[in-house]
């Protein structure tokens, strides 16, 4: 039966240094267990739980890692723009009603995971190393953390717009990984050259950014992305991420057998098109079966804008999350649309060279593409797997 408890370390050496203030979790199923309490959780209405003595744990560690890491815990339903008879893009006032609904779920009491910190998964693999005596994962060059620019190209529109996201980065010498829709809108060829030429990557949003993919049959979601095969083929697609971050375990499976990397899960995300609360609960990349998934870990330009936050407050948002996520060691992944409505106007792109600009500045961290991370990642040994 789940528990979710707050974590209480009595043997200090098992509490990471970054641990701070307090952090619940989620546990799929506690034992009893006798000995000598080294951690324990307590639930809210103060009943104590030892979790881990010296005779034991109350809990597998494979496990529980599977059930957070792998969104296990989430509810899902078929979101109603996966029923509609024509593109969700064509809805009258979309933008609008996506921002009611977003800041209606704001007023909401949120539950589990938290946001915008979540690290109940981190604090598990931060235990589970300690106890193994096995390391963290570790970065190029010895730096302390990895930070990965991405942008979601979901229209026409977004792609002509893009080009001022690349230049920006090209000046303080960052490249991006951009997720492009295959078989949606043209790609016009000096876009796609200037993409190309300042070294940034490209990955796939799926095939026509609608929100029926991931519910479908294996077979037509395989169909669906060969049919953009030829679009890969030439752009050296490895990356995947999943339209509206719409995820199921059959478009898993899919990805699984053509792509190298996805990142289509938050490690805590306030208000999703199929949940109301969801998350791996981390900001460290990791291995399902053979994918790599590599999570969103910074709070997306859309959600913030639909929840009511401004460029002033979504910078400093994005920089108190950076800095805990330096502090653990992890990844920062940032995702901005190239949509006037998001990030490709003044207020946005001038948050946005913000961001860059204390990045370039930072010699502590390892600025990457998705491929990169991959390519990193797949020679070192303790990255996180679940299967």
């Amino acid at each position: 039966m789940e528990k979710l408890v707050r974590i209480e370390f009595v043997r200090g050496s098992l509490r990471p240094a970054w641990f701070e203030g307090e952090t619940w979790i989620l546990f799929k199923d506690l034992k009893k267990i006798g000995g000598k309490v080294l951690v324990k959780g307590m639930d809210a209405e103060g009943v104590e739980y030892p979790l881990i003595t010296d005779e034991g744990y109350a809990f597998s560690f494979e496990e529980q890692l599977k059930f957070l890491l792998n969104q296990e815990y989430v509810v899902r339903k078929k979101p109603l723009i996966a029923g509609l008879p024509f593109h969700y893009h064509k809805i009258p006032f979309r933008i609008f009603l996506n921002k009611m609904l977003f800041r209606l779920k704001k007023k909401e009491k949120k539950g589990f995971p938290g946001w915008p910190v979540a690290p109940a998964a981190d604090v598990l693999l931060h235990m589970q190393g300690m106890l193994a005596r096995r390391k963290n994962i570790t970065w190029p060059h010895g730096k302390k953390y990895a930070f990965w620019l991405t942008h979601d190209v979901d229209t026409g529109k977004g792609l002509r717009l893009l080009p001022r996201f690349l230049e920006l980065e090209e000046k303080y010498g960052i490249r991006s990984t951009n997720f492009l829709v295959g078989k949606y809108y043209d790609m016009p060829g000096e876009i796609l050259e200037k993409v190309r030429h300042g070294r940034h990557e490209i990955g796939l949003h799926g095939d026509t950014h609608d929100a029926l993919l991931p519910y479908l049959s294996r077979e037509q979601i395989l169909n669906r992305l060969d049919a953009c095969r030829s679009f890969m083929d030439e752009n050296e697609i490895t990356g995947f991420r999943a339209p509206s971050l719409l995820v199921s375990e059959e478009l898993d499976k899919v990805v699984e057998k053509r792509f190298a990397y996805d990142s289509s899960i938050p490690d805590t995300e306030l208000h999703m098109p199929d949940s109301d609360a969801s998350g791996c609960c981390s900001v460290f990349p990791f291995f399902q079966g053979n994918l790599l998934k590599i999570p969103i870990t910074l709070p997306m330009d859309s959600s913030l804008i639909f929840l009511g936050y401004s460029p002033e407050e979504i910078l400093k948002l994005w920089l108190e999350k950076l800095a805990w996520i330096k502090k653990l060691g992890g990844i920062v992944t940032v995702v901005t649309h190239s949509e006037k409505h998001f990030s490709a106007n003044p207020e946005m792109l001038g948050v946005y060279q913000s961001l860059l600009e204390m990045i370039a500045a930072d010699r502590e961290v390892w600025i990457a593409t998705g491929k990169e991370v991959f390519q990193h990642l797949k020679k070192v040994q303790h990255v996180p797997k679940i299967n």
